[in-house]
């Protein structure tokens, strides 16, 4: 025989793998269209203000910057979700993380150490806080096993993104480059 067992259940039941396939497909569209929603459940917070901008990054990563934490067209400081994927909120991998982070551009370190120290008086933070080149502030957020995606359909995972950056921003806002 020239087929696994694996290959042979498949080709039995090739139309449900098709099927499958377009769902998986479907999927992965879902996620990034959901993570991108995030503008809008943002920019309808009370704090959101005219100097705030949504960014979307790639289809994965999104992030709030401020017009006025720019020098030279560089974004300095960036609060958002990263690595929001499907293998990342329901498989085996690392789960997705809401970061504040300091880009390497001018004075990062003098940024990034003065963030810190703002982020350091919050009890909030204090468990998130990092060393890691550039970030400030990592938190995973929250995976989905199976009987919890209808917490993740529900919302529960943009939510989730949405109490941290409006946490970070609240805490930050007076700070300015």
């Amino acid at each position: 025989m020239y087929f696994s067992e694996d290959s042979a259940f498949l080709i039995q039941n090739w139309s449900q793998v098709e099927k499958f396939h377009t769902a998986e497909n479907n999927l992965y569209k879902e996620v990034s269209n959901l993570l991108h929603s995030l503008e809008g459940v943002l920019s309808g917070r009370d704090w959101w203000d005219y100097r705030l901008n949504f960014n979307r990054k790639s289809q994965d990563q999104v992030y709030v910057s401020r017009s006025d934490w720019t020098v030279r067209n560089n974004t300095l400081i960036w609060i958002g979700v990263e690595n929001f994927t499907v293998e990342r909120l329901f498989g085996s991998s690392f789960p997705p993380r809401c970061f504040l982070y300091c880009l390497n551009f001018g004075d990062r370190e003098k940024i990034r150490s003065e963030l810190l120290k703002t982020m350091r008086q919050d009890k909030y933070f204090r468990g998130f806080l990092t060393d890691r080149k550039g970030y400030v502030v990592i938190k995973h957020i929250k995976k989905y096993a199976n009987a919890q995606y209808h917490a993740f359909i529900d919302g529960e995972a943009l939510e989730e993104i949405a109490e941290f950056i409006e946490k970070v921003y609240l805490k930050i806002e007076g700070y300015s480059i």
